[in-house]
């Protein structure tokens, strides 16, 4: 630590830096600087759990994207056993990583929310997660299909596709 008695006050500095090349400091008490590093430390966690949301919403509008180009594919090209298996492997894919990120912004949470909020949050998040699992059949079918694709094999082992051909007759009024 310092050189200084315990006894004696300590000065305690906040240094602001710009782009890295300025600097200020800005005169602070104990208290000041001690509830700015504690908001400081939360923020980033909370931060870090936009991120993961972030990447989440990412992996399902790439799902989304994803599964409306193997439609628009399968509606106007012709059938080959390889554009099958393509669309097997991206489907399997773009699933899998929308439940792993799923996953691990739900693990996330939990951490990192007790460190920002504290041990009360953890225990609200615990209840909210528990509530919805046992409220939501779609979450537990998803979570199932998570640890599958995590310690089995991927989600998608295969896809049904149906054709047909619709032929009318169009007039013009």
């Amino acid at each position: 630590m310092s050189d200084q008695e315990p006894d004696e006050p300590q000065t305690y500095v906040l240094t602001h830096l710009i782009l890295g090349s300025h600097s200020f400091d800005i005169p602070s008490t104990k208290v000041e600087f001690d509830a700015l590093r504690k908001a400081a430390f939360g923020f980033d966690e909370i931060v870090a759990l936009e991120n993961a949301y972030a990447a989440n919403i990412e992996n399902f509008i790439e799902l989304e994207k994803g599964v409306t180009a193997l439609i628009v594919a399968n509606a106007i090209e012709t059938f080959e056993m390889e554009a099958y298996d393509d669309s097997r492997r991206t489907a399997g894919r773009l699933i899998d990583n929308l439940l792993s990120s799923s996953r691990s912004f739900m693990d996330q949470c939990e951490k990192r929310l007790v460190k920002a909020c504290g041990r009360t949050m953890k225990a609200e998040f615990a209840d909210l997660k528990d509530k919805v699992k046992a409220d939501s059949k779609a979450f537990r079918i998803m979570e199932i299909l998570r640890n599958h694709a995590q310690h089995a094999g991927t989600s998608v082992t295969s896809i049904t596709m149906g054709m047909r051909r619709v032929e009318t007759e169009l007039t013009c009024p």
